[in-house]
């Protein structure tokens, strides 16, 4: 049998994992296919593999009559805006390549056939659809089922906090690095990735930038995946230190606070391959960010890297500390570290990509839009993300703890990573900085969202007729609606599990 994974979410609000079970049938369940279908499903796989087929057929039709035109026939581009309304970025989405590539062969064998290109029957549309993720998305998408279902009326709320956020230009660059004292201070850039592959982009999105301290949780989350969480805290600990980022301090075990802090993500870089060279250690973790970005944009700031290396005194004076308290494994080099470190520091990426990245840690580790891999264990995404609430914002961790609610990790090049687990990843981007290092639109932009949707980890324990809750319809769903989700949810799953 074989399986693929898609999120889904009850009627009632529980939220798990479902799986979409496609039988593969024997060889001599094929031969007497057709005689199945003609005379009624006697075996049980026959009978399971018939249901399948025939919700299929039924949420197809559906599918059908949504986007019928004046022409007896379904029009493509409807479908396709439907889409981009729903969030789901159907040109680009890996999941719906197949769907896109359909589209493409129908629309010459229909230019050849003298019929529109942009129309088909249904029969054609049960082609277009013919790949079990494809379907999966598109039927749960226009029923309504994604986590967000009213995602139209999220992003125009999201879009008017950006808007209202847009024009605060205070803070500085982060002069003490000279690449980035560099940077445009008008910069700014946001986007977001829901757990079922929703997506917003907005200003400077798609404008690469370096993930510096934002790296920090996807280093520490392939080092508890490559490793185990005893092996890792037996040399870092867990708590918030209290103090700045780069503070040249080490906690009563004499080992960093947390992996969060410069001196905590040494210790870390010390753990990852280290038996390799210093290439192959920058290549394993960046293939692995890549993947849990959806092998969207990942790069390296060769200018931004050999600037920081050049001014790296305070980053040497707390691997030599680190060193002389017996934090690192035997056998570590400084020097390679605190080059891995800074390289790490130097992986550049988007708002888009950085989002798609986060959402995987809001997923559980497996990436919404490459569904078939887990990349991450459960213990590593769980860890991380404790971490990140408790230690990810520097000295003003406890604050945003209090005000937002959600796991969150800044960078001094402007990026501020939030998780809203089970639900989304965003990345906000703004090269001003206040006094502590965290940007200050991406501060405000979480300050604002919290305020706008019911996020905080808090905001279930009391009811709020301020906040909305976007998990929730506001409308019931249209008959076609009810219908689709009704025909679909056979195929979507026949099994809920862990």
């Amino acid at each position: 049998m074989a399986i693929a994974t898609a999120r889904g979410i009850c009627r009632y609000g529980c939220r798990g994992i479902l799986r979409l079970n496609h039988k593969v049938l024997s060889p001599s369940t094929q031969r007497h296919e057709s005689n199945a279908f003609s005379h009624g499903f006697h075996t049980k796989e026959h009978r399971e593999y018939g249901g399948l087929v025939q919700s299929k057929t039924d949420a197809c039709n559906t599918i059908f009559k949504m986007f019928l035109n004046h022409t007896h026939e379904m029009s493509i581009p409807a479908l396709q805006a439907a889409l981009s309304q729903y969030g789901i970025l159907w040109k680009t989405d890996p999941r719906l390549a197949s769907f896109r590539n359909e589209i493409e062969i129908l629309k010459k064998e229909r230019r050849h056939s003298d019929f529109h290109p942009d129309y088909c029957n249904q029969d054609e549309l049960q082609r277009l659809l013919g790949n079990p993720r494809c379907f999966a998305i598109i039927s749960k998408a226009l029923s309504r089922q994604c986590i967000i279902p009213d995602f139209a009326r999220f992003s125009e709320k999201i879009k008017t906090i950006f808007d209202y956020i847009k024009p605060d230009q205070s803070g500085k660059l982060a002069n003490y690095i000279p690449q980035l004292a560099k940077e445009d201070p008008r910069r700014f850039g946001m986007a977001l990735c829901t757990v079922d592959g929703q997506r917003i982009e907005i200003g400077d999105a798609n404008v690469p930038f370096c993930m510096q301290s934002c790296i920090k949780p996807f280093q520490y989350a392939v080092a508890i995946s490559n490793h185990t969480s005893q092996r890792v805290h037996d040399r870092v600990g867990k708590e918030p230190s209290g103090h700045m980022f780069n503070e040249i301090k080490l906690n009563d075990k004499e080992q960093p606070h947390n992996p969060m802090i410069n001196a905590g993500a040494l210790v870390i870089c010390s753990l990852l391959n280290p038996e390799s060279p210093l290439a192959d250690r920058f290549v394993h973790v960046q293939n692995i960010v890549s993947v849990m970005a959806a092998n969207e944009y990942t790069s390296f700031h060769n200018a931004v890297f050999q600037s920081e290396k050049v001014t790296a005194f305070r980053n040497f004076a707390l691997a030599y500390l680190l060193m002389e308290k017996n934090c690192f494994p035997p056998g570590t080099s400084v020097e390679h570290t605190v080059d891995f470190y800074l390289q790490l520091c130097a992986l550049k990426m988007t708002c888009l990509s950085a989002s798609v990245a986060s959402s995987t840690l809001a997923n559980g580790g497996v990436c919404p839009l490459l569904p078939d891999k887990r990349v991450l264990s459960s213990e590593a995404v769980r860890n991380t993300l404790s971490l990140m609430h408790s230690c990810g914002m520097y000295d003003y961790s406890g604050v945003f703890a209090f005000d937002v609610g959600l796991p969150a990790k800044s960078g001094v090049a402007g990026g501020l990573m939030l998780v809203v687990p089970n639900v989304m990843g965003v990345m906000i981007w703004s090269p001003l900085l206040d006094e502590r290092g965290n940007s200050v639109r991406g501060l405000r932009f979480c300050q604002e969202l919290v305020r706008a949707f019911n996020f905080h980890v808090y905001d279930n324990l009391r009811y709020s007729e301020s906040k909305i809750d976007p998990r929730l319809s506001a409308t019931p769903l249209t008959y076609d609606e009810e219908e689709l989700r009704a025909a679909s949810i056979p195929y979507w799953a026949s099994e809920i599990v862990d």
